[in-house]
């Protein structure tokens, strides 16, 4: 019982995976994070839903929510054994995610001084 019970939740988790990539594929943010909310739900040690989330909120303007979930990628995908190499999309995301908070303060300190 419980063998047939994890090769479900693996192959769920597996079709979770697919229709991130498909999401991602068709540039839609919000089937992007529904997806990736049910990928982090089935196994919340699985470090891909949470780079795809990432991106998904990069892209909706919730950079700090992004960056935590660049995070929770890094940390996972360090311990699953990825190399460095294999993180640039990740840092990249963080990068972007930076930039445009540090963007939007300078906006709203600028406006506040004048």
């Amino acid at each position: 019982v419980c063998d047939r019970y994890c090769q479900r939740r693996r192959q769920t988790l597996a079709e979770a995976l697919d229709r991130i990539r498909f999401a991602e594929a068709r540039g839609s943010s919000q089937e992007v994070l529904l997806a990736c909310n049910e990928a982090i739900h089935l196994d919340a040690t699985c470090a891909e839903p949470f780079l795809a989330r990432a991106g998904a909120r990069l892209h909706l303007q919730r950079r700090r929510q992004s960056l935590e979930d660049v995070e929770i990628y890094l940390w996972w995908s360090t311990r699953q054994g990825f190399r460095p190499s294999s993180h640039s999309t990740a840092y990249w995301r963080m990068a972007e995610a930076y930039l445009g908070e540090l963007e939007h303060r300078v906006m709203k300190e600028g406006a506040l001084l004048e």
